[in-house]
């Protein structure tokens, strides 16, 4: 399985503390050399082994660029049809938009959770939903419910 990731899934795991669940759960994860310098690079934070930085072979396409996407996005979006990624990880709307209608599989930071949940790997979405949102990543309250509704986590039927 080849997944790849932009820096937003990256980020929002690492203040939680919880980015190894993407090891845990994918392997090896590939990322532009965008998501490095934004993840990585500017933060001077470590890169794990398990992630690797994967250069792109070729300019990204126009079909991107015109979406005027950061980034960050738009080499991961270019790297995983380079590749042929199993998955892109992508939190932002228009990214994953896009990403979908090229046939790219994508899941952003709230289904990554529910997978952890399922598989033993999390005990509570709500909890790291809340302590997300208290470190200031946005969670529409629409998507929260989604979200908590899949992991099997609405209670009296609300969130």
């Amino acid at each position: 399985m080849s997944v790849v990731s932009d820096a937003s899934p990256l980020i929002a795991l690492e203040r939680v503390a919880l980015i190894s669940l993407l090891h845990d759960l994918y392997g090896t994860i590939e990322i532009p050399p965008a998501v490095f310098e934004e993840v990585f690079q500017k933060r001077t934070r470590k890169l794990p082994g398990w992630i690797r930085v994967h250069t792109l072979a070729k300019p990204i396409s126009e079909e991107i660029t015109r979406h005027r996407l950061g980034r960050g996005e738009s080499e991961a979006i270019a790297l995983a049809l380079e590749i042929q990624a199993t998955l892109v990880l992508l939190d932002e709307q228009r990214a994953r938009k896009l990403a979908s209608s090229l046939g790219l599989r994508i899941i952003g930071v709230g289904g990554l959770l529910v997978v952890a949940k399922r598989m033993g790997l999390l005990h509570s979405v709500r909890n790291v939903l809340d302590e997300l949102e208290g470190k200031g990543f946005r969670v529409s309250s629409d998507l929260r419910a989604e979200v908590l509704l899949l992991a099997g986590e609405v209670i009296n039927g609300g969130v």
